[in-house]
């Protein structure tokens, strides 16, 4: 009988926190080599591959010292979910997805090895909820992958990099905690249409976000704090929006280097970033910041390093947008609501 193994960690999600209790099973390295290969004797345990029925690997454990690998999967075309599997071992990569579309790998145990999950020429995939801790070089990469979603995952003390992406595109990166690495938390190069939302990024040893050459970016909802040299880089770059933003004791908060139409705010009243060295005052509104009365919203801009500037710095990390609407609206808005009286007092007049 083989033993199995209970093991209870936590998966970070956002502000919640899923606490999972795994039986995990002891298994060899699994390798699966085309659609063939997703047989039981290669860990497969449910499912026909199909979008509505996909493989399914879980609940196992594996040492991955001997191996360099705990699941590596290539050259397939069937879906298939990895789920509550715990992968360690010096110099290993947790789970491996080359030329693999359509895979999940959820709420996985990554732990002691080189890299967690290794995304290489797939597209099409999740990564959810996943725990990936002490890796000698990054918790996630991707290289020349597209529509990826990294959602929920708890990514500490990773040497080089939280999440890492080269020649990646149309990537959902949000709701996950990138902490402590030696180098940064998220790194994306030569790739496009990233939204990077509601992480939070902090404590890493150079950068909290980095990113050169990219484009049509959008870095939106994040805690980026004390990050040892930058909260925020972008360099080379066309097209990045920066905003909503909480920047807390970061060595430089943010810096941009030869750049097209970078954006550190959203408009007013929407507003931009809380700047936790921000030194202004809040006793004007509107959008030239002339008329007053506080709206919280800074009536000087923050300027960010080499040219960048947020024209309507938030004074408080928890600012609460108050939509404006439009002078020219406001009749119509009059009307319609007179409108919505006159129907009422109709009705209330025919009933009495």
């Amino acid at each position: 009988m083989i033993a199995t193994l209970s093991i209870a960690f936590n998966i970070g999600t956002g502000d919640d926190v899923l606490k999972a209790r795994v039986s995990y099973t002891p298994h060899d390295a699994i390798m699966i080599m085309g659609n063939t290969g997703f047989t039981l004797a290669n860990g497969v345990t449910d499912g026909t591959g199909s979008a509505i029925d996909p493989y399914i690997i879980e609940n196992w454990e594996i040492d991955a010292t001997l191996d360099m690998f705990g699941v590596y999967i290539y050259g397939t075309t069937a879906h298939y979910i990895i789920r509550n599997v715990h992968v360690f071992g010096a110099g290993s990569m947790g789970v491996v997805m080359y030329q693999a579309p359509h895979g999940s790998v959820e709420g996985c145990l990554m732990d002691s090895g080189m890299a967690g999950i290794l995304l290489m020429e797939t597209d099409d995939c999740n990564l959810t909820g996943n725990e990936v801790t002490g890796q000698d070089l990054v918790g996630i990469e991707m290289y020349t992958c597209q529509q990826v979603n990294i959602i929920g995952n708890t990514l500490l003390n990773n040497n080089m990099s939280s999440i890492a992406g080269i020649d990646a595109s149309d990537i959902f990166v949000s709701s996950n905690t990138c902490l402590d690495s030696n180098w940064s938390g998220i790194m994306l190069e030569e790739s496009g249409y990233w939204d990077i939302d509601d992480n939070n990024i902090s404590g890493n040893g150079f950068f909290g976000i980095a990113m050169n050459n990219t484009w049509g970016i959008t870095i939106e909802n994040n805690e980026v704090t004390s990050n040892a040299e930058y909260g925020v880089y972008v360099g080379n770059s066309t097209d990045v929006g920066v905003f909503h933003n909480v920047f807390i004791g970061n060595g430089v908060q943010a810096m941009q280097d030869t750049c097209v139409n970078t954006a550190w705010d959203d408009g007013y009243p929407s507003g931009g970033n809380y700047w936790s060295d921000y030194s202004g005052s809040d006793e004007n509104n509107g959008p030239d910041q002339d008329i007053p009365g506080a709206d919280g919203i800074g009536d000087t801009p923050y300027v960010i390093d080499v040219g960048g500037t947020d024209r309507y710095p938030w004074m408080t990390p928890d600012m609460v947008i108050i939509p404006e609407f439009p002078l020219a609206a406001l009749p119509l808005m009059i009307l319609a609501l007179v409108a919505v009286v006159t129907r009422w007092s109709s009705r209330s007049r025919r009933k009495g």
